[in-house]
């Protein structure tokens, strides 16, 4: 356990380090190259920065495939209730540790999540995210989790919030939630 922690900040430190004295373009997005204790590479963990990183980073998931944590941010930009594991970051944090085959990312902008249909006055959201490349558009679901927080993906169309459709004229949203009246809301009239 003492060796993966070592290599797991190694290489946090090594990552840092190129990140440092690489030239860093604008508006990109942050990510980290990691590899699990056998050597072996695991699936990147981003921070997605624009739309068309998330369209890259979701194309580039396994089978189209990719979690994406959208979290409210304090001052310092950093995730509200990072400390505590059982938040939603901290099913994040975890899920991204167990699942190493499986692309995470992070999303803070609050103007990107609005542009992709995620309110965001409804954080924090963790979605699941396939590309369907004969349709040319993302598929939006909440993320779904077992016990051990291994990731299920379903592919239930009836679960699909939005998608989101690049086309020649740039990215378009189209939200799949149900418009109708809430049956289950309080009257407004009084009952008797």
């Amino acid at each position: 356990m003492l060796t993966q922690a070592v290599f797991v900040c190694l290489t946090a430190v090594a990552a840092a380090v190129e990140m440092a004295t690489s030239d860093a373009v604008p508006g990109s997005s942050t990510s980290a190259n990691l590899m699990d204790e056998s050597g072996a590479a695991m699936a990147p963990r981003i921070e997605i920065k624009d739309i068309d990183n998330l369209w890259k980073f979701v194309q580039d998931g396994e089978n189209g495939n990719a979690v994406v944590g959208m979290f409210a941010t304090d001052g310092d930009n950093g995730v509200i209730g990072r400390n505590d594991t059982k938040s939603h970051y901290g099913v994040f944090r975890e899920a991204s540790t167990k699942n190493k085959d499986v692309p995470f990312g992070i999303l803070k902008d609050i103007e990107l999540m609005a542009r992709i249909g995620v309110d965001p006055k409804k954080l924090p959201a963790l979605l699941q995210m396939h590309l369907d490349e004969d349709a040319n558009h993302i598929e939006f679901r909440r993320a779904q989790f077992f016990e051990d927080q291994s990731v299920y993906f379903s592919e239930d169309s009836t679960r699909i919030m939005s998608y989101l459709k690049k086309g020649e004229a740039g990215y378009t949203v189209k939200d799949m939630r149900p418009k109708s009246k809430n049956p289950n809301a309080p009257k407004q009239e009084p009952l008797v």
